[in-house]
């Protein structure tokens, strides 16, 4: 009875942007997880702690949370992820400027975290999900809607007050 060939599997070349992807994931760690929670999936990293000081501490750490935003581009992430990474940063910093409760959402939502995973999966041009655009284009809707509710609401008091 012979023995089956056994053949070695090449090593998988190295993605073009394997740079770009590690200095992400160095980046996220020291903003979102530098020191982590025994037990838990939760840490605290540089994000949550600059987010201490108050409205400027959200606004350094939104400022520096583009710095991914600029490795995505160089790693050729589609422009609707993002588009979807930007969302994260703001979402990130808006809930930040809540007292006591921006505290909690730097260690609960990292969006520095969200955004690697997002340009692990699309470095190169991955593909974008139907929910990347969903994310995108439904945020897009809900800010129209919340500037346009005012000017409506004004147009609609002045129809009723002055016809």
């Amino acid at each position: 009875m012979t023995e089956p060939v056994q053949r070695e599997h090449a090593a998988e070349p190295p993605s073009p942007y394997a740079a770009e992807i590690e200095r992400a994931r160095a980046f996220a760690r020291w903003m979102d997880r530098l020191i982590g929670v025994p037990g838990s999936d939760v840490g605290i990293g540089l994000d949550a702690v600059i987010g201490l000081i108050p409205v400027g501490g959200d606004v350094i750490g939104g400022a520096a949370s583009l710095y991914l935003v600029a490795l995505a581009m160089k790693a050729k992430v589609p422009a609707i992820v993002i588009a979807r990474m930007l969302l994260n940063i703001a979402l990130d910093g808006v809930l930040g400027l809540v007292p006591a409760v921006g505290d909690l959402v730097d260690v609960f939502f990292q969006s520095n975290l969200a955004n690697l995973k997002l340009i692990e999966q699309h470095a190169g041009g991955g593909k974008s999900t139907r929910r990347d655009w969903f994310i995108v284009g439904g945020t897009a809707l809900l800010v129209m809607i919340v500037f346009a509710a005012p000017i409506v609401a004004m147009m609609l008091i002045g129809w009723m007050f002055f016809r």
